[in-house]
């Protein structure tokens, strides 16, 4: 089975990369175009890592296709700060993606 897990990089996103892995996914992780690898590099060699921008619909062209499952665990994620940065992430990047699964024709999507 290929699974997405957006927010790979993270550190639930790193923890389910692992899980899914040991279960026998093949997986695609999605890390933004700064993230920081360091949660990955033991498992690297195993998994497929793109870059893509949630917020920018182009770099998300075929991030989902061949995906039976989305695991979206990306996320602005902060104590406080103005709102903008966290709706463009975590309302129109989650639309974004959505849109995306839903025209490789994926199966589930789990938020």
């Amino acid at each position: 089975m290929k699974v997405l897990v957006t927010g790979a990089h993270g550190f639930i996103g790193s923890h389910l990369v692992e899980k899914l892995l040991a279960e026998g996914a093949d997986v695609r992780a999605l890390v933004s175009p700064w993230g920081d690898l360091d949660n990955l590099q033991h498992v690297r060699s195993r998994i497929e890592l793109v870059r893509a921008d949630l917020t920018d619909p182009g770099s998300l062209n075929g991030v989902c296709a061949d995906v039976n499952l989305v695991y979206h665990a990306a996320a602005k994620v902060a104590d406080y700060g103005p709102e903008e940065p966290f709706f463009r992430t975590n309302v129109v990047g989650t639309r974004n993606l959505l849109r995306e699964a839903e025209r490789a024709g994926g199966g589930r999507f789990v938020l």
